[in-house]
């Protein structure tokens, strides 16, 4: 492959990123919304469903991120090796934030159902 082909693959996965970074937000709200609007009617099992189907679509969803990440820091690896243009090495330290943003907010989502089951008295 040619440098502008593997930057064009990187790019490609790139968005790919960022599209699966879309749907986590989108899987995050939508769990939010249900907690929000009917979070503390629901029973034991129904709320162990729930949670069981957002934990296994958000790591799905991680894994995909790391993979569509990892790809394109490879490739954009791949393509600084062969240039004599660019003098610096890419990096791709974004990913890492982005990934771990997403870690955060599964964890707030769950809380803030707690938070709607399990309301404090004051």
């Amino acid at each position: 492959m040619t440098e502008a082909e593997l930057l064009e693959n990187a790019g490609i996965q790139w968005s790919n990123f960022m599209t699966t970074f879309g749907l986590g937000i989108t899987v995050i709200s939508g769990y939010l919304i249900v907690a929000y609007a009917v979070g503390a009617s629901l029973t034991r099992s129904q709320v162990i469903l729930v949670n069981v189907i957002f934990f296994g679509t958000m790591a799905f969803i991680v894994v995909g991120l790391n993979g569509f990440g990892g790809t394109a820091a490879d490739l954009e690896g791949a393509a600084w090796a062969m240039t004599t243009q660019r003098t610096f090495e890419p990096t791709s330290w974004g990913r890492w934030g982005v990934m771990i943003f997403i870690v955060l907010c599964i964890f707030a989502a769950l809380k803030f159902m707690i938070d709607v089951r399990h309301p404090k008295k004051e």
